[in-house]
């Protein structure tokens, strides 16, 4: 598992659009696929929004996202490199 289930807690009735991914290492046929959403719909899924659903994600061993509306922006910045 790579977070506690407490971390979920500020996202809930926050209304986030919370998405499931893939873990860092994972690998598909041989191709890294780290990060990205489980689902090849996941830009236009109706994904639910409930601690249930977000608890059975994070047992299950995956990641979780936030899939950003039209009008916002998030910076990324890793000051490592």
């Amino acid at each position: 598992m790579n977070y506690k289930k407490d971390q979920i807690k500020p996202y809930l009735g926050f209304k986030a659009d919370l998405i499931p991914l893939h873990v860092w290492n994972k690998q598909i046929k041989g191709d890294d696929r780290g990060k990205t959403p489980i689902h090849s719909e996941w830009n236009s899924k109706d994904y639910s929004q409930d601690k249930t659903t977000y608890l059975k994600w994070i047992n299950a061993g995956y990641n979780i996202g936030y899939r950003i509306k039209e009008n916002e922006l998030i910076v990324d910045l890793d000051p490592r490199n």
